[in-house]
């Protein structure tokens, strides 16, 4: 433990540049780890153990938005970090995420009472599939650096009853409380922020579907919807920035090709979040969930449906996805068609920008490095077994397995991450006609500024209106064509790709190391013989289980409700 603090200390000290200047309120804890410890009733971590336990079946097709997440909202949490502690009482623990909830190791969303570092939302992401546990956190820098509305990101060891859980990322979590706490808006109530969670958001006529207000208390889409609307009426980049900010437009559309991100609006068209400024009106971008960037999980087999750009090019694109063009990388989007193609010029100057401020070898690298040597002794204790023979914080049991060696940790980032960086940035100096040596001049001058969200003035007038009852939600149907979108789930490995056949046996036994065990349970329901089924459950969404008492276990034709645990069933094809 000492020999961990004495690393920290001596890097704190020499920290670079690449995050000062930038107003971040995790400056506090940057190559500083953060130890959050949470007490919760012991009957409740086996709650959320049994609830964790999650294969990579239930999560095919987007159904991990149907299953159930673990939530207690009493729990306790201690934040120690540099000498100092503070405690947080009434926190809210739940698990996080959506696809990586069938990984052996799972995030957790945490509410709290006060801000730890400005913010009261924040996630824990072990990001399993990284071996080098950089992804997020180095777009979240990168974001920062170039000047986005963003999330911000560090790191933290889990201690749950005192039981090491292990290394995650930590971040701030985009909510109505974090709107509050970055733009100051006055109105009390954010009903503003729509978050598009699920796959398919990309501006077309009623792709608004797929989203939600953030705002549980208020589940209006009017005003997204009529921005669609609006945005789909626009012929030219000037109508556009009369409705939103394009300049935070461009910067997201650059940083999340040159990342290699396939998750967000570019590709899979979700993890995004939009939010209306009091100030002037504008609606503004947000992006967050990195962990699918650098490569990792990338295949240039997601393009073959695709063929010609809507530039014209792309007809030797190849498979080889850091060396596709904008044109090729993004999926023919009309917006973008007006925002880039038709206004190559200015998108040329902010992809210069980007290069020189955050994306190029020069001070990327070095920033890498850093971290890479803070985390190293942090990741070594991830990967090292606990006196039972079990792993930190692996506590989905029939999830994929994912651990690591201290060697494959430095290869990781060495070959994957870097090299991602030096063959990204040559290939585009290359074929956009950047003088490499005159970026590196540039960029060590250059002095970074973050988003300014302090320049917000507001509006001289401004209307609102107080909210005297929840509207009523309407759920539609959305039967968009989601063929180009892709499975993360079915994405190919970082290091091989596995194929196979899977066999659903009728009942199933779980043991919990060192906490519990799982009684066996019965995986398939039937209605009771006397019972009529009222309703028919569609394919792949709940059909039972405790947490979803209400849902009909009768499953449209060729599928059977299948019995995941006492919380939660599924209807799944009948020949699983």
């Amino acid at each position: 433990m000492k020999s961990l603090l004495l690393i920290s200390v001596l890097i704190t000290t020499v920290l670079g540049s690449y995050l000062n200047g930038l107003n971040r309120t995790f400056e506090e804890i940057d190559l500083t780890m953060v130890d959050l410890y949470v007490t919760m009733p012991p009957s409740e971590v086996e709650k959320l153990i049994e609830m964790a336990q999650v294969d990579s079946k239930m999560v095919e097709n987007g159904n991990s938005i149907n299953i159930p997440d673990f939530k207690y909202e009493d729990a306790k949490i201690i934040a120690k970090w540099n000498g100092k502690e503070k405690i947080y009482e009434k926190v809210s623990f739940k698990t996080g995420g959506m696809y990586a909830r069938s990984k052996d190791k799972v995030g957790f969303n945490i509410k709290l009472d006060k801000k730890f570092l400005g913010r009261k939302n924040i996630r824990l992401r072990p990001d399993a599939s990284d071996k080098g546990h950089l992804r997020s956190k180095l777009s979240c820098d990168v974001a920062n650096r170039i000047g986005l509305p963003s999330v911000q990101a560090s790191y933290a060891r889990l201690y749950m009853n005192n039981e090491f859980w292990g290394l995650y990322t930590l971040m701030d979590s985009i909510k109505s409380s974090w709107i509050k706490e970055t733009f100051n808006p006055s109105e009390k109530e954010i009903t503003t922020l729509f978050q598009c969670k699920s796959n398919g958001f990309d501006f077309k006529p009623n792709s608004a579907s797929v989203c939600n207000n953030a705002n549980d208390d208020y589940l209006d889409m009017t005003e997204f919807e009529k921005l669609v609307e609006d945005v789909n009426a626009c012929q030219t980049i000037e109508e556009i920035e009369n409705l939103m900010d394009v300049d935070v437009l461009l910067k997201y559309f650059v940083m999340e090709w040159l990342v290699g991100s396939f998750d967000h609006f570019l590709f899979n068209g979700h993890n995004l979040m939009f939010y209306k400024k009091e100030s002037d009106g504008k609606w503004i971008l947000i992006e967050y969930d990195y962990d699918n960037t650098f490569g990792g999980g990338l295949s240039g087999t997601y393009w073959n449906d695709k063929g010609l750009n809507q530039d014209g090019t792309g007809a030797d694109r190849g498979l080889d996805a850091v060396l596709f063009t904008f044109a090729d990388w993004e999926k023919n989007l009309p917006i973008i068609n007006i925002l880039v193609h038709q206004n190559k010029e200015r998108f040329n100057k902010v992809l210069h920008e980007v290069l020189v401020s955050a994306f190029n070898p020069y001070i990327l690298i070095p920033h890498i490095d850093e971290i890479k040597q803070f985390l190293a002794p942090y990741a070594e204790e991830d990967i090292t077994p606990l006196s039972d023979g079990s792993l930190p914080g692996r506590i989905n049991h029939i999830g994929k397995q994912n651990s690591y060696t201290l060697a494959e940790f430095e290869s990781f980032i060495e070959n994957n991450t870097k090299g991602w960086i030096n063959t990204k940035f040559d290939f585009v100096c290359e074929y956009y006609g950047f003088d490499k040596e005159e970026i590196q001049r540039e960029a060590m001058n250059y002095i970074p500024k973050g988003y300014d969200y302090s320049s917000e003035t507001k509006l001289p007038e401004l209307i609102t209106s107080s909210i005297t009852e929840k509207p009523t939600l309407t759920t539609i149907e959305n039967e968009s064509n989601a063929t180009n979108k892709v499975d993360i789930d079915n994405v190919v490995d970082d290091t091989k790709t596995e194929t196979g056949s899977f066999t659903i046996t009728s009942t199933t036994t779980v043991t919990i190391a060192r906490t519990t065990t799982l009684s066996n349970v019965s995986t398939t329901a039937s209605p009771n013989e006397n019972e009529k089924c009222t309703s028919i459950t569609k394919a792949f969404n709940p059909c039972g289980g405790s947490t979803v008492p209400e849902a009909s276990p009768c499953c449209e034709e060729g599928y059977k409700c299948y019995y995941y645990n006492e919380y939660f069933a599924m209807c799944i094809p009948e020949n699983w």
